[in-house]
């Protein structure tokens, strides 16, 4: 298994790249590496499916930078997964029905709490985990507002798709006006673009890019768009959106991705 890692303000943003079969069934690194050290290009998996070895699946995670804070993480993740069991019908359970495909064309938006680490240590624990869970109520009720759905948490960042751009933006603008509480700011990075949707997850070039526009995010509580998800929204001519103000963000380096990119950031 290769991992690529890039770190993004107060956490460390984490591409892993995996092998596995048609039917959901993993490659072992171990037989990665071996058949691989053969010139293999191929692995044949027990239920009959042949696994490419030449093009492995993508998923982002946002492991915790700081050592000191893993088992408040752990505690974290027991609190997202027991949020997500709960969620049933109206989480991801359908989402590749929602998406309408395998191959589909979608906005992403990945949100994060600003100096959520800071906030932590300051209010401590306890306190912390009700401000995330009032965090997460709101996020939840404007992805539904907009008719989108959520993909994932991972600490107290979302990753949400949505059927067009300017819902994206709808959306993120709407949190960042009211995030749930006062004491949370959050940043939000949007990209628009083909991606391969697999039963509640999404991969491909689109997700990484749009973590990276995230990434970008150096002052605090800014929504950051992609030059097509920028180009979506100004080929709609929403009046809306004729008052907004953009700073363009020109020769931006995106790690993985060969060129220099522009982003917008939404000016206040």
């Amino acid at each position: 298994m290769a991992h690529a890692t890039r770190r993004a303000l107060d956490r460390t943003v984490e591409v892993v790249r995996f092998f596995v079969c048609a039917n959901g069934h993993p490659v072992p690194d171990d037989y990665v590496k071996l058949l691989q050290a053969q010139g293999a290009k191929e692995f044949h998996c027990p239920c009959k499916a042949v696994v490419s070895l030449a093009e492995p699946k993508e998923r982002i995670g946002f492991p915790s930078q700081v050592d000191a804070m893993d088992k408040s993480a752990d505690r974290q993740r027991e609190f997202d997964a027991s949020v997500t069991s709960a969620k049933g019908e109206t989480s991801t359970k359908n989402f590749l029905e929602w998406a309408g495909g395998n191959r589909v064309m979608l906005a992403i938006v990945f949100t994060d709490v600003v100096g959520s680490t800071a906030l932590e240590q300051e209010i401590k624990e306890e306190a912390m985990s009700e401000v995330r869970r009032a965090h997460f109520a709101q996020s939840r009720k404007l992805i539904a507002q907009y008719q989108g759905r959520e993909i994932k948490t991972i600490g107290d960042s979302f990753l949400a798709a949505f059927r067009s751009a300017d819902a994206a933006l709808d959306y993120a603008r709407a949190l960042q006006t009211n995030t749930g509480h006062l004491q949370v700011q959050i940043r939000a990075g949007i990209h628009i673009g083909p991606m391969q949707v697999e039963d509640n997850d999404v991969f491909g070039g689109t997700v990484n890019f749009a973590s990276r526009v995230i990434g970008e995010i150096k002052s605090a509580a800014e929504i950051w768009l992609s030059d097509p998800a920028k180009e979506h929204i100004d080929k709609l001519g929403a009046a809306k959106y004729k008052s907004l103000s953009w700073e363009p963000h020109k020769s931006v380096g995106m790690k993985g991705f060969p060129g220099d990119f522009t982003l917008w950031s939404l000016k206040d």
